[in-house]
């Protein structure tokens, strides 16, 4: 919204000639680089998107924009360049750092790091139209400006209506798939088993991490393989990976360590990130579940602590190489073989 704002104070200066409207532009503009950092940043950390005790450092830098701005003082475009430059780097910190995002879902995690990604590139573009407008008015008068703010303005405009779109396509299909699960579960007389699969996925687990731990050139330590070994209990014995809800921060509670300790953990001796980590658990457990002739392929997916069908097949494809439909498919015709003497 406050993007949207900015563009319609560019658009009356441009249209009538109105200066004195740009600080106004200029201010709303690195408003919404700070709200899109802090919203990232609340991923990362328990309280409130928005602390005053803790954010108030953002707002001396919106005033003197906003001040430089009323003034018209040509610094105003160097701190506003300034500013959204340091907003970038923040962003970029936050998408490399392997514990900025501990709240979120581990499912969403990675589409929420891309679009940390993708947020923090246009924020570099947006500087870089800035930098080209203010060399465009001190060595053109401008000439180019008007039409370069226009084109921009399309490509970005354009991309974030396709966003808006896809997000909506998601949420849809995922109202569709739990709608489908919820008429499934109603159907569905036969139930996983409630005892016997932990142990079998447990040493499926161990045995992936094993064979990762081989692969790799890392030093290893024994505080990170007991970290390590502390997770898998977690994880398959309390049957932590049929939460659909898991986030690191949720999964560093429970094992009473820090976030970044549980990354450098898993990281290093299984050569995977968290959530590829907790998914191949996830999909190991599908795979006992799915013995059961009896239970939906449907219901699988949920007893395993997978929310949408799209994302079950995804991993359930990278990790075994084939559909739950035809793995089941494939286990029972082994299963159904005759045997030889």
């Amino acid at each position: 919204m406050l993007y949207g704002v900015s563009n319609i104070g560019i658009a009356i200066r441009w249209a009538y000639d109105w200066i004195g409207i740009l600080w106004f532009a200029a201010t709303l503009s690195i408003a919404a680089s700070a709200l899109l950092y802090l919203a990232f940043a609340s991923l990362g950390r328990l309280g409130p998107v928005l602390d005053w005790a803790r954010d108030w450092i953002h707002l001396p830098l919106i005033l003197t924009i906003a001040i430089f701005g009323i003034l018209h003082s040509p610094m105003v475009e160097v701190f506003l360049v300034v500013a959204k430059l340091v907003y970038s780097l923040l962003l970029i910190r936050l998408a490399c750092k392997s514990d900025s995002l501990q709240l979120v879902r581990l499912g969403a995690m990675s589409m929420t790091r891309q679009l940390l990604w993708i947020s923090a590139i246009m924020l570099v573009i947006s500087i870089v139209v800035d930098v080209a407008i203010s060399i465009d008015f001190a060595l053109y008068q401008g000439s180019y400006s008007e039409r370069l703010v226009g084109i921009v303005n399309l490509l970005v405009l354009t991309f974030i209506g396709w966003a808006a779109v896809f997000a909506g396509s998601r949420l849809s299909s995922s109202d569709e798939e739990t709608h489908d699960q919820q008429n499934t579960d109603s159907k569905t007389i036969a139930t996983a088993p409630a005892d016997g699969y932990p142990e079998s996925i447990s040493e499926k687990t161990r045995h992936v991490a094993d064979s990762q731990t081989e692969h790799t050139n890392q030093a290893t330590n024994e505080d990170t393989k007991s970290v390590l070994y502390k997770l898998e209990q977690l994880l398959v014995e309390e049957k932590l990976y049929a939460d659909t809800e898991l986030n690191l921060q949720r999964l560093a509670r429970k094992a009473g360590v820090p976030a970044r300790t549980i990354s450098k953990a898993i990281n290093t001796h299984t050569g995977q990130n968290v959530s590829q980590w907790v998914n191949r658990a996830r999909i190991e457990a599908a795979c006992v579940i799915l013995e059961n002739a009896e239970v939906s392929v449907t219901q699988a997916m949920m007893d395993s602590g997978f929310l949408t069908k799209s994302n079950f097949n995804r991993e359930f494809r990278r990790i075994k190489g084939c559909s739950p439909t035809e793995w089941r498919a494939s286990t029972d015709s082994k299963n159904n073989a005759p045997r030889t003497e």
